[in-house]
């Protein structure tokens, strides 16, 4: 099972994404690893950015969903929104001074079942995400 790691050491908490079989998020205590809280995002979640001054994480779900979950406070967390972008946008950065996230995706072909299906030559593009 992939997973996708956000940790950080000020707070001292790492959040970690499941994708696969599981479409969750956990919180889990950096310096035990026990798991705090577990929330729900889209499927196909190869992506997940902490921006620390708006206290959001955003996971790209390949679903055509991004996630974002927002730190309360330190010990609770909870899923604000679920905003459609692109079937396949499945990763994402964050530019953290202008917070803007990018997601990178393409048009593909027809699934067969088989693997992940197969991107159409010259259909790549950035989703290009703002707050505002």
């Amino acid at each position: 099972m992939k997973k996708n790691i956000i940790k950080s050491s000020i707070m001292g908490f790492a959040f970690i994404t499941l994708c696969s079989t599981a479409s969750f998020a956990q919180k889990v205590d950096a310096g035990t690893g026990k798991v705090i809280t577990k929330l729900p995002i889209g499927d196909g979640c190869d992506g997940a950015v902490f921006d620390a001054s708006l206290k959001n994480i955003y996971t790209a779900n390949g679903d055509g969903t991004m996630t974002i979950i927002h730190e309360d406070s330190k010990d609770k967390f909870t899923v604000t929104a679920n905003i459609p972008t692109k079937k396949g946008a499945r990763t994402l950065t964050l530019d953290g001074q202008t917070h803007k996230l990018y997601l990178p995706t393409a048009n593909f072909e027809p699934s067969t079942g088989k693997g992940r299906a197969k991107m159409i030559a010259g259909t790549f593009q950035v989703l290009v995400i703002d707050k505002e």
